[in-house]
């Protein structure tokens, strides 16, 4: 894994300049797709965690979601919904703990179902009515195999639009031990609470969420062992590249595999130094944290397009 090999390693001169690699490789990139998936991060009460996107494969309720989370619709949702060993379900609820008030949140057009994966364990997907196309702003975890339960054949399925990561579902597990109450008059499901005694339940007692998306140019994919890296490569243009991992040990070594222009710059995007043929992340994310910082790639085989790692922070 790339988390755990980085180490900083010597120096090799550069061979070639990247420009003259990436000129002709945007101008075919018309042909050329780079899976780059979103990242969101979920913080609550009993910790924080990370769900990564599926756009790709759910492009419409991906977009939807992140809608809800680009206006702040998350900014402060309680869970309304605990089912142990079934579901965690929110997006319902918007709460003002200060003033012991809970609102609906506000939700936009139903959605085209786009089901296609299956409920899994850790996967997250969109609630709805008993009509296909009707889920809005509610979703939740799967907290145990769902796959036959939530099926194409209940309905058209539920629509899996991403999976909590990492050691994500440890916090997760927290959530869903917790104690449950009824809510009757806003809520028609058990409520899991926190410092609850049995009586005067307030907001402070709900479990609060506050999700917010993950702008990460730069990540690594454990799921498939590719780098995805947004450069501005000064005359050649903006790009996004993937890098397979050619070589992990003694040094670690990748090569570029695709190339695909972008219109403009984007935050905390690398840059691709002509004159010492070096490409400088700023930052590098895994699993939706940041794991490196200031990581320089030199070019040392302009043939094959291999970029080796000599320092990071």
């Amino acid at each position: 894994m790339l988390k755990s090999a980085l180490r900083i390693v010597h120096c090799v001169s550069p061979l070639n300049h990247l420009k003259s690699i990436l000129i002709p490789l945007l101008i075919l990139s018309n042909s050329i797709e780079v899976v780059a998936n979103s990242f969101v991060r979920v913080q609550t009460d009993l910790g924080d965690f990370t769900i990564e996107l599926f756009e790709n494969d759910a492009p419409i309720t991906t977009k939807n979601f992140l809608n809800y989370v680009q206006s702040g619709s998350y900014q402060s949702t309680i869970i309304h919904r605990a089912e142990p060993g079934f579901v965690l379900q929110t997006g319902k609820i918007s709460s003002n703990e200060s003033a012991n008030i809970i609102d609906p949140i506000l939700k936009g057009s139903p959605i085209a179902l786009e089901y296609q994966l299956p409920n899994i364990l850790g996967s997250v997907a969109m609630a709805r009515t008993d009509l296909p196309d009707s889920a809005t702003s509610e979703w939740f975890i799967n907290l145990a195999d769902n796959t036959d339960i939530l099926a194409e054949s209940n309905n058209g399925g539920y629509a899996v639009f991403g999976r909590v990561i990492g050691d994500g579902l440890t916090v997760v597990r927290k959530i869903e031990n917790l104690n449950r109450a009824k809510y009757i008059n806003e809520i028609p499901f058990d409520v899991p609470v926190i410092n609850y005694t049995g009586s005067g339940l307030n907001v402070a007692n709900f479990v609060d969420l506050k999700v917010t998306e993950i702008v990460a140019p730069n990540y690594f994919d454990n799921s498939n062992s590719t780098l995805y890296v947004k450069v501005d490569a000064g005359t050649a243009g903006f790009a996004k590249l993937s890098f397979s991992i050619s070589q992990s040990a003694p040094n670690i070594i990748v090569k570029l595999e695709t190339v695909e222009t972008l219109a403009g710059t984007t935050p905390k995007i690398a840059v691709y130094r002509e004159a010492s043929a070096e490409l400088i992340l700023p930052e590098l994310v895994i699993d939706g944290i940041v794991v490196g910082r200031d990581l320089v790639f030199s070019l040392i085989d302009a043939d094959q397009l291999l970029f080796q790692l000599i320092s990071f922070k």
